[in-house]
């Protein structure tokens, strides 16, 4: 590499409920709530009928701009998802809260009636300036939920916007609806990138920084996305394995065996990260 290149990762963080009057990080009076990832809203997607209007939930997991005249390239990218399932001991003032999360690590894994999809496109403009945007802020804005378009790392949603959740906290939505019509803006950013369904790319792979090698060039902006389908455990089919062969257990999936000590268990976290060049290359 060059030593006029420069190499960076831009990687999902967000607003997490959990980590509210703890912290997540020194630089301000409390610590920011702020975690690894974007949480998912524990609202089940809704089932439409087949061609209706989808309202599965849209995730901006990272971006970047390349002005006029100015090239980059895409060397890599990471995915994460997470599972996880809210235990409450108690009841009123006296009632506890553990959070149980796992890793998803296998590549082709989902729920059953949930699923997520990942997008890397070409938007246009530098800034986004294609896209909608709100003069000011979105009638629902907060902390990791914003209308049509966000600076950072978001959940994004559309007209109708959705009512002020309990507590002013985006995961306790009671409504959604994405912004253009539930998909991604803009194009695919390469034929392979457009729309995947796996794990191609974990969290923790070491080849991550030498993946791709997609050149960008200026002026555009370019976005990672999951579409997630949340899924809903009031009604989705459970695993009932067989009583016999008593190590059945030993060949499931380790998300499989989360679900059978989790069984309320729902997507919790996802995340991506995008790893650029800038500067031409020889």
């Amino acid at each position: 590499m060059s030593a006029r290149n420069r190499r960076w990762e831009i990687a999902t963080t967000g607003f997490d409920e959990y980590l509210q009057l703890l912290g997540g990080d020194p630089f301000s009076a409390n610590g920011a709530s702020t975690s690894v990832g974007l949480r998912v809203p524990t609202l089940p997607t809704p089932t439409v009928a087949l061609g209706g209007l989808t309202s599965r939930y849209l995730f901006l997991l990272a971006s970047f701009t390349v002005p006029e005249g100015g090239r980059a390239r895409i060397r890599g990218y990471r995915q994460m998802v997470t599972i996880g399932f809210k235990q409450v001991e108690g009841e009123g003032s006296a009632a506890t809260t553990y959070i149980v999360e796992q890793l998803v690590t296998s590549p082709f894994w989902r729920f059953n009636d949930g699923n997520i999809s990942w997008h890397i496109h070409r938007i246009g403009p530098p800034n986004a300036q294609g896209i909608p945007q709100s003069p000011g802020n979105g009638p629902a804005d907060m902390s990791s939920l914003k209308q049509y378009w966000a600076d950072g790392p978001a959940l994004l949603y559309g007209p109708p916007a959705p009512a002020r959740p309990a507590g002013d906290i985006y995961t306790n939505l009671g409504s959604y609806a994405p912004p253009n019509a539930g998909k991604p803006y803009g194009t695919p950013v390469a034929s392979k990138q457009g729309t995947f369904y796996d794990l191609r790319s974990p969290w923790e792979a070491d080849r991550a920084w030498d993946s791709l090698d997609i050149p960008i060039d200026g002026p555009e902006t370019v976005a990672f996305f999951a579409s997630v389908r949340q899924t809903n455990p009031e009604t989705r089919v459970a695993l009932v394995p067989p009583s016999t062969p008593l190590n059945y257990q030993a060949g499931l999936s380790s998300e499989e065996q989360f679900l059978l000590n989790f069984p309320g268990a729902i997507y919790w976290r996802v995340a991506g990260s995008l790893i650029v060049e800038e500067g031409e290359t020889p």
